[in-house]
């Protein structure tokens, strides 16, 4: 008796734990931080967050806000401001995300989807999930909006997934940090990514799709690896240090279009060493483990092969 006693208690207090959750119902304020808008107190990073589309009032970020799993209901809308605001699970939008310009954090260690009906437009989205295989897998569009040279996809640790869908990044796609990160294409879709600096980003791999990168994309040979095994990559400059090398394809082509002479596209496997300079293609510290031929017909194809 006392040992089933014992047992039912346990279970008891273990039951809340593991399916804790916490709704807004926004009956005091419009303030995240304030413990009387939810039904079960403010979100923490073990808590599932619920934002009710039938709230009276709708939650602002106005403290750095932490949680499992996020929900944003139907007919509901969060506004994250200048916040920082770190989920651990994941990230389900069927109602408005405002970003601001706040940092949204995947953290922990688990894997994570961030999807919903709604696609999400964030400012900045940060990856720290502790291991390079750890993924977060879009089930929905995304786009970052922090625009320039600034990291608005900063792959600390882990895996950004595609699958499919379509990724916008205003901004740099970077790995600061440890700079154990990797952004995998994946399916399909379309991504359009600004700049990515491959010198801290681990691993940029194309499995299918089509990615259009407007600016600059700056690889390292030290261990970072570029891996174009399917779909279509098209940019407009490379730039890159030491060894050029050509990874899982027997050919690389790089076209330079007749009339934008920095615009390229890539077909193929590539881990290479290549720069655009005022239309003409360099290739930098070419030894045998590679040879590259430059052919002057109409449109100046550059080949490597292993």
């Amino acid at each position: 008796m006392l040992r089933n006693a014992l047992l039912l208690l346990t279970l008891a207090v273990l039951a809340p734990l593991a399916f804790a959750q916490t709704t807004w119902n926004g009956g005091t304020s419009t303030n995240w931080g304030d413990a009387a808008n939810w039904s079960a107190g403010v979100p923490t990073a073990a808590t599932d967050a619920i934002i009710s589309g039938s709230a009276s009032t709708m939650p602002t970020l106005n403290v750095a806000g932490s949680c499992l799993s996020l929900t944003i209901n139907s007919g509901a809308t969060l506004n994250a401001g200048a916040q920082t605001l770190t989920v651990n699970g994941n990230w389900t939008n069927n109602g408005t995300f405002t970003a601001g310009t706040s940092n949204v954090i995947f953290g922990g260690t688990a894997t994570a989807t961030v999807g919903g009906t709604a696609a999400t437009s964030f400012y900045k989205v940060t990856v720290t999930k502790g291991a390079l295989a750890t993924t977060v897998t879009q089930n929905a569009a995304v786009t970052t909006t922090l625009a320039g040279t600034s990291d608005s996809l900063d792959i600390q640790v882990g895996t950004w997934v595609t699958n499919g869908q379509n990724l916008t990044v205003a901004g740099r796609v970077n790995s600061t940090g440890t700079a154990t990160g990797e952004l995998r294409v994946t399916v399909g879709g379309t991504v359009n990514l600004n700049n990515i600096y491959g010198w801290n980003l681990d691993y940029f791999t194309v499995q299918a799709g089509t990615v259009n990168i407007s600016g600059l994309h700056e690889v390292v040979n030290s261990g970072h690896r570029c891996d174009f095994t399917g779909g279509v990559v098209n940019g407009r400059g490379i730039v890159c240090s030491e060894i050029p090398r050509f990874h899982k394809a027997d050919r690389v082509i790089l076209f330079l279009h007749s009339g934008v002479p920095d615009d390229n596209a890539f077909a193929g496997g590539m881990q290479g060493c290549l720069r655009l300079r005022n239309g003409m293609v360099e290739g930098k510290g070419v030894k045998e483990a590679a040879y590259i031929r430059y052919l002057k017909d109409s449109r100046r194809t550059l080949e490597g092969r292993p």
